[in-house]
């Protein structure tokens, strides 16, 4: 078994693969980023609102942001699985703080 953790800025990547090292086998990822959100980030994939409709509805409710998350997540929705979504206060605004998994087979 081997692992590998990528450090980049406010980047993190895991990686790991099994067995012994197998090219043809699919691999587990998970990443962790602080990503800034903003009202006046251009945002035409929500398509429900923006992001500043979202950002305002987790404001109301800290707990409930998933929605406000997944619209940031730099992936294809239904791609990763969300591990954790959190809103949090940065110089100047809000940002969120996401960690989700996902798999990357060989083609």
């Amino acid at each position: 078994m081997c692992r590998r953790i990528i450090l980049a800025g406010v980047l993190l990547l895991a990686g790991g693969c099994s067995g012994n090292g197998g090219s043809g086998e699919c691999r587990e990822f998970a990443e962790g980023m602080q990503i800034p959100v903003s009202p006046e980030l251009p945002d035409a994939a929500t398509g429900d609102g923006g992001l500043e409709n979202l950002l305002v509805l987790c404001e109301a409710d800290m707990f409930n942001c998933v929605r406000l998350c997944e619209a940031v997540i730099p992936r294809p929705p239904g791609s990763y699985a969300l591990e954790q979504c959190q809103l949090a206060r940065v110089d100047g605004g809000f940002a969120v703080n996401v960690y989700y998994s996902y798999r990357q087979c060989p083609e």
